[in-house]
């Protein structure tokens, strides 16, 4: 709810093609120690919403003034927030590197922000780090709030993440059939699995692999794609040996180095 008798001075949504409807709720900005201090001593304040956060200012005769004098007297210059995530999967689901520790860098003055006129879309920048303090961090400068804000229009800063692909790998186990020959994985949709091949599961049981090959797919929250593994007779359709096969778990990914490059694949194991 907006708080009375203040202005709207900006807002920031964030949203992630992980989530079913996009919106991103896993993760929280977090004011720094230097805009806490503007917190408490000027007239700003915060409301937090599940997908960003609203700012807002107590009336001021006019702000360039306002802010540069904040900027004479303490020497800050832009407010500033650390993006943080309760969730331990949103590396594994995020599409981030995997062989360095990299930090989510955004501000409002980096190259490469659009302004699309309902949003100035933040382009994401990339800090790697010795070691892990938070996902990101989020500078709001004060000379473009300036630049972005008119007599009718209050700025929204708008960040994108986007999901990780993988490249999905079942591992079908016969357990209770007796022939597991001719099988395929079908779909309505135009991914295409590679083999069978014979394979042995991290169990030491021995099975049948598919995967999607060079086709890496995101991984996502519900998943878009429905597979169903089938046995066929005589290249005929045949009967549907499991319906609906499972998706992948973030929580499951796994990473191999290739040459020069490192692969995720996301192994799931189908019991048949």
């Amino acid at each position: 709810m907006k708080p009375t008798g203040i202005n709207k001075l900006f807002g920031v949504r964030i949203s992630h093609s992980y989530f079913q409807k996009g919106a991103c709720t896993c993760l929280a900005f977090k004011p720094t120690a230097s805009t806490l201090e503007l917190l408490k001593t000027y007239t700003f304040k915060i409301n937090n919403l599940s997908n960003g956060f609203d700012f807002y200012c107590n009336n001021v005769k006019t702000l360039s003034i306002y802010l540069n004098a904040i900027t004479r007297s303490t020497g800050i210059s832009s407010f500033d927030f650390d993006l943080e995530s309760e969730d331990d999967n949103f590396y594994n689901y995020t599409d981030l590197p995997v062989d360095k520790l990299m930090q989510l860098d955004f501000s409002t003055s980096m190259a490469g922000n659009k302004n699309t006129g309902q949003t100035i879309e933040l382009n994401p920048g990339l800090a790697e780090v010795s070691c892990m303090s938070g996902v990101g961090k989020l500078k709001v400068f004060f000379v473009d709030l300036l630049h972005f804000i008119t007599p009718t229009t209050t700025p929204v800063f708008s960040i994108s993440l986007a999901a990780r692909n993988t490249q999905w790998q079942y591992y079908v186990v016969p357990k209770s059939i007796t022939n597991a020959q001719n099988l395929q994985i079908q779909s309505k949709s135009e991914i295409e699995f590679d083999g069978p091949v014979n394979a042995i599961t991290p169990n030491g049981e021995k099975a049948v692999l598919f995967t999607t090959g060079s086709t890496f797919l995101p991984l996502s929250e519900k998943s878009v794609y429905r597979f169903d593994l089938v046995q066929t007779v005589n290249k005929n359709p045949g009967k549907i040996l499991f319906k609906g096969l499972p998706v992948p778990d973030p929580k499951r990914i796994q990473i191999a180095t290739q040459g020069e490059s490192r692969q995720i694949f996301s192994p799931m194991y189908v019991y048949i």
